[in-house]
């Protein structure tokens, strides 16, 4: 492993973007002092909107192997480079894809998946309207209204269909 690789802050990164949800900007503008015990509080959302994000298992853990093994302050942003500046979005997609790069090494062509952050904040917002419903991914994804949630929860064409031809099984 090269000085420059950070691989706790890295699956950190992926675990809280999956499992919360934030956009690419919101990740960025974290600070270490918004991580307290199962939120993030205070996180600054779209059109100056604050809200506390929860944290699942998974990405307490995650923060916390980090925090423990590749950081060595406690104030400043949450994610830092292996310089110890800011993480910026740029930096969060490069990393989500060179994240792919790696699965896709042992894929077949047909099979490679195209990862960024926001990609994964559509993973998260459709998975938990397809098992909890509009209302619970409205909330998880932190949205004011209905209205945008719509290109997020959008089914797949095979879905629809097979929603359509189990009806009424």
């Amino acid at each position: 492993m090269g000085a420059s690789q950070m691989p706790f802050r890295n699956r950190a990164v992926f675990i809280v973007a999956l499992d919360t949800g934030l956009r690419s900007f919101e990740i960025e503008g974290l600070e270490f002092s918004q991580y307290q015990t199962k939120y993030l509080k205070n996180v600054r959302g779209k059109g100056e909107h604050y809200q506390d994000v929860y944290l699942s298992t998974d990405a307490r853990y995650a923060l916390d192997e980090y925090i423990k093994k590749e950081r060595d302050t406690n104030s400043g942003p949450l994610f830092l480079t292996n310089r110890g500046g800011r993480m910026f979005r740029q930096q969060v997609d490069r990393l989500l894809r060179r994240l792919a790069a790696h699965a896709n090494a042992k894929l077949h062509i047909d099979e490679n998946i195209h990862l960024h952050a926001h990609k994964l904040r559509h993973s998260g917002v459709k998975k938990v309207c397809d098992e909890h419903g509009e209302l619970a991914a409205k909330r998880f994804s932190r949205h004011r209204g209905f209205a945008h949630l719509e290109r997020y929860a959008t089914q797949t064409r095979d879905g629809h269909e097979s929603m359509v031809d189990n009806l009424w099984s």
